[in-house]
């Protein structure tokens, strides 16, 4: 509804290195909960990154919590996929349970002003025109 409070995220990047939402601040951006064994995750990565790169600027950004997986799994699926997301560890799923997260993908939108816009549980066409509209809308 737009009025949701947005989660405290701090979790560490795939190469080990802190991030917080402070990094976003003042940007629209897109958080992906998924893991490497999920089909519907993997499906639709491409199309992720895709927006990501079309849309990445001061603006807005695109972060990925992988869910309950190693370092080394995930880093194996990167490399493999050959994909430049943010990817940050939610080793344990404390962050995905935090969220609310009870299937995977779920793909979460927030505005600049850091207040959850809207979320989509499940695979996401990432390249359709109104789902594009609806990313692009988040940027005011």
């Amino acid at each position: 509804d737009g009025r949701a409070p947005l989660k405290a995220l701090a979790l560490p990047t795939l190469g080990g290195a802190a991030w917080t939402e402070a990094a976003f601040a003042g940007r629209a951006w897109l958080i992906n909960f998924w893991a490497s064994w999920c089909p519907p995750c993997r499906a639709e990565m491409p199309g992720l990154q895709a927006m990501a790169e079309l849309l990445q600027g001061p603006r807005f950004g695109v972060v990925t919590v992988n869910t309950q997986e190693t370092q080394a799994r995930v880093q194996r699926f990167v490399q493999s996929s050959g994909l430049s997301l943010l990817v940050l560890m939610d080793g344990f799923g404390e962050a995905a349970q935090a969220w609310g997260v009870r299937s995977l993908p779920c793909t979460f939108a927030v505005r600049p002003d850091g207040r959850v816009a809207w979320w989509l549980r499940g695979e996401a066409d990432w390249s359709s025109p109104a789902l594009l509209a609806r990313v692009e809308a988040l940027l005011g």
